[in-house]
């Protein structure tokens, strides 16, 4: 990030929970394209989800939101919310609200929405595809596509409780069996009895998060087979 930024962005995203995290790589690399602060987006979709307690807003209830800032400092300035002004000025509708498509184009942020970011300071994103960013940009912008890299693999961290009850579902070797038996039934929260029955019933409530691991297993790995061909193509990286 450089000392002239632009303003800030702010974000809804919609959608699975696969596609939350593709979603929010895209964000990081347009904040970054745009030289623009990011304010933690809000994920929609688990706020209607059952068991959240309102202690939590909807990225911390997933993800270490400290983690996520600290990860990306050298990238992107990360904030928590906006200012209390704008946020007055956010009730009141006074900032543009784009929906950029799935793919949109780097052209698309730098010639249609980074105009409108430097006359508003403030900008919204409704972000419902799984993205928001072409998945392979040109080789001109390869610091980008790294970033996405670093988005998903190491900014992008369990909140301690979730990750501290994976730990113990491993070592009860439960999550094989998970694994194994993992089909759509499964995916919309319907657990086996003969693996309930060994769970505290706020470990089900949380479990539920593990979930996001395994559905988003896909988007994760489309993420690593971009990272891999910019890799052989580049004749390799570090992300």
């Amino acid at each position: 990030p450089t000392d002239s930024n632009n303003g800030y962005i702010y974000a809804k995203i919609y959608g699975g929970f696969e596609k939350i995290r593709s979603s929010i790589c895209d964000l990081v690399a347009v904040s970054r394209l745009l030289n623009a602060t990011l304010v933690i987006p809000e994920i929609q979709e688990s706020l209607r989800s059952k068991g959240i307690s309102s202690k939590f807003k909807s990225f911390s209830y997933i993800y270490n939101e400290d983690q996520f800032i600290a990860a990306l400092t050298n990238d992107v300035i990360v904030v928590k919310s906006l200012p209390k002004s704008l946020k007055e000025a956010r009730k009141q509708n006074k900032f543009p609200i784009i929906s950029p498509e799935y793919s949109a184009s780097p052209s698309f942020y730098l010639n249609e929405v980074l105009p409108k970011l430097k006359r508003s300071k403030v900008i919204g994103f409704v972000i419902t595809g799984g993205g928001c960013l072409q998945s392979i940009l040109p080789p001109t912008l390869a610091e980008y596509q790294r970033l996405r890299c670093r988005v998903a693999f190491v900014a992008l961290e369990f909140r301690p409780e979730i990750k501290a009850l994976g730990i113990q579902i491993v070592e009860r070797g439960a999550l094989a069996n998970v694994v194994q038996s993992f089909d759509a039934d499964l995916a919309g929260g319907i657990w086996a009895p003969t693996f309930r029955k060994n769970l505290h019933p706020l470990e089900m409530t949380q479990l539920e998060q593990l979930l996001f691991f395994l559905l988003d297993f896909a988007s994760i790995m489309d993420r690593a087979d971009s990272c891999q061909w910019r890799w052989e193509r580049e004749g390799g990286f570090s992300i």
